[in-house]
């Protein structure tokens, strides 16, 4: 009887044994479905926070090419432009390329990049010349808009021109650098839009010759 007793200890011992190790290898086959499921819902969230990232930007640009023809009188000439009388022929091309981020429900940051070059405050035009070389590209716009207040935005950095444009007073293609504030109150059918700006229009550097205490 010992040794049968014996037997069935040994006997129920490795039952129990094999019955626990099965039960472990499941709950480990599960956990790892588990971490497998949370990983991937994870991953979707980081997605769906990138996707929400994206939809706050919105990109914007333009493209144009044309052929420019100036047909000047022959007695144009004159003595600070002695070939005033010369035509001018030349194929132009602009490129302008940029975005708008709406990064809290009253800031925006806005950037646009443009063919013209770095001195060319009055044009994003480029003329196709120059034996086949690269042509120039330059910040034309960055800047943030704040809506300070209902109405009342304030844009800082270098700014698309809030001012009222004409060949005369201002051109189409200037950007002020500095501080905008633009205010709009609507009247009826009538929008009052009240603007003041403060623009760096050139910066006093170490070089210059003048005092410091008169900058």
């Amino acid at each position: 009887m010992n040794q049968i007793g014996i037997a069935k200890k040994i006997i129920t011992g490795f039952i129990l044994g094999v019955f626990v190790l099965v039960l472990a290898g499941t709950a480990s086959a599960m956990t790892k479905e588990e971490l497998a499921r949370e990983a991937l819902i994870e991953r979707v969230n980081s997605h769906d926070k990138l996707l929400e990232t994206l939809e706050r930007i919105s990109w914007f640009g333009d493209m144009r090419l044309r052929y420019e023809m100036v047909d000047r009188a022959s007695d144009n000439s004159t003595a600070n432009d002695a070939d005033g009388h010369l035509d001018t022929d030349r194929p132009r091309i602009r490129f302008r390329f940029g975005a708008r981020a709406h990064v809290y429900e009253d800031l925006d940051f806005v950037f646009r990049l443009s063919t013209g070059g770095d001195d060319a405050s009055t044009s994003g035009n480029t003329t196709l010349d120059g034996t086949f070389g690269n042509e120039a590209i330059s910040l034309n716009l960055a800047y943030g808009s704040w809506e300070f207040m209902d109405g009342l935005t304030v844009q800082g950095g270098k700014v698309k021109n809030p001012f009222m444009k004409s060949e005369v007073v201002w051109d189409g293609d200037v950007n002020p650098e500095g501080l905008s504030e633009i205010y709009q109150k609507k009247s009826g059918d009538t929008t009052l839009q009240f603007v003041a700006g403060q623009y760096i229009v050139e910066e006093t550097d170490r070089n210059t010759t003048v005092d410091s205490d008169d900058v």
